[in-house]
């Protein structure tokens, strides 16, 4: 018995100074490259009208944190981003004039 007791003890070290090796976890937090105009505040969002076509919350709803700003600003974002987006396209690149007259033109 005492060396199955001696056993667990050296399992229970030895897992120890494993969890100690592993690096912990670190948050990152996302990066967004907005392609479109700048979105308006959350506060902006009555202001403007946006928040007149969305359904007021419930009081259950309100309870667990949900607002009526929460899917109008997604959908505002969501119509917003992409628009000024402008698809580099190789066969319509302007073409750069050569400094030599006898040297082709790179495309």
């Amino acid at each position: 018995m005492p060396n199955m007791v001696k056993r667990e003890e050296e399992i229970l070290l030895s897992l120890s100074m494993d969890q100690n090796q592993q690096r912990l976890f670190e948050y990152t937090s996302p990066t967004y490259e907005h392609q479109g105009p700048p979105v308006p505040d959350r506060a902006d969002l009555e202001q403007l009208g946006y928040l007149d076509h969305v359904r007021q919350e419930k009081a259950v709803e309100r309870a667990g944190g949900y607002t009526r700003e929460y899917p109008c600003l997604r959908a505002v974002q969501e119509a917003f981003d992409m628009l000024l987006f402008v698809k580099e396209n190789p066969i319509n690149t302007v073409k750069k004039e050569s400094k030599d007259e006898n040297e082709p033109m790179e495309t």
